[in-house]
């Protein structure tokens, strides 16, 4: 999996075994992380190829709602690890970042 070792989001991003409803608390804020999606089929593109995903998704952390943001999802592969992230805003809106890496879990 992917974890966070310092600052207020401390704590686990994702663990590949988990299912859909597993949470991971966030550092000591009383917030969770939530796992909202597991494929079990290649469908999530990245590069040239469609890989399986788990997402998991959380509520920002510190930001007042006039932030305008409502909520981050990391969306991880099991091999490649986090592959993206996905924010989404209080307007129905989202903007999407792909992360590639060159090294292999």
């Amino acid at each position: 999996g992917i974890k966070t070792l310092t600052g207020p989001g401390a704590g686990v991003i994702v663990k590949y075994d988990s299912e859909v409803g597993d949470t991971y608390p966030v550092g000591n804020t009383g917030k969770v992380r939530k796992v909202v999606s597991k494929t079990g089929e290649d469908d999530y593109p990245y590069g040239f190829v469609l890989i399986k995903t788990i997402q998991v998704e959380m509520e920002p952390l510190g930001l007042k709602k006039s932030s305008g943001i409502t909520k981050y999802t990391y969306i991880a592969n099991h091999r490649f690890g986090l592959v993206g992230v996905k924010v989404s805003f209080d307007d129905g809106t989202s903007a999407d970042f792909p992360v590639y890496s060159s090294t292999q879990n």
